[in-house]
């Protein structure tokens, strides 16, 4: 298992440092901060920075709304970036698997091409199936660490008849490949065990 951080250069965010944690091969935000000084132990990590132009940047080709726009961990997307995703497809019912980001919507939806084609429904019946996909999922995040932000997740149903199902989008990509190395772990420095 290794830790790296990268950083966000979106004015809009209010923790653009993210602390990521990567186990076989598989990424995931392992915290968030304000500034890079307030990661533990910041000496024994590299630290990368993302570019202009991602979804949790506001009015760019990538996010032409004015929220800035962050996954189910809070990560930022951008266009081509690999993700895995729960959507909803019709009434109380989900669709799983994986595919490629292509933008948010101003209007709140986001916009995909999942790798296997989805059903398309119309009356209760399937018509058709595509790849290309326009979801909503996600909600406006009044508080906590990503205060005033989009973040693809949300729930299905209602707790009472149906029961409830979390809906989200989550990068599914190591987040360096975009990003270019800010600075290198000091080789004096030694991670707590």
């Amino acid at each position: 298992m290794s830790r790296f951080v990268t950083i966000d250069p979106s004015p809009t965010l209010k923790r653009p440092v993210l602390l990521w944690r990567e186990d076989n091969g598989k990424f995931e935000v392992a915290g968030s901060f304000v500034v890079v000084s307030d990661v533990p132990e910041i000496e024994t990590l590299e630290v990368w920075r993302f570019p202009e132009g991602l979804s949790s940047g506001v009015r760019n080709s990538v996010n032409p709304g004015n929220y800035p726009v962050v996954d189910a961990a809070g990560a930022p997307l951008w266009k081509g970036a690999r993700i895995r995703f729960r959507v909803p497809t019709h009434y109380v019912n989900s669709a799983a698997g994986t595919g490629a980001f292509s933008m948010a919507s101003a209007l709140g939806s986001i916009d995909f091409v999942s790798d296997k084609p989805m059903n398309i429904y119309e009356r209760d019946f399937v018509v058709g199936q595509r790849r290309e996909q326009c979801k909503a999922v996600g909600q406006y995040a009044y508080d906590g660490n990503f205060k005033g932000c989009r973040v693809l997740s949300s729930k299905l149903g209602d707790p009472y008849e149906h029961g409830q199902d979390t809906m989200y989008i989550l990068l599914d990509e190591d987040p360096r490949s975009i990003c270019t190395l800010e600075a290198k772990p000091d080789p004096a420095a030694s991670p707590t065990p």
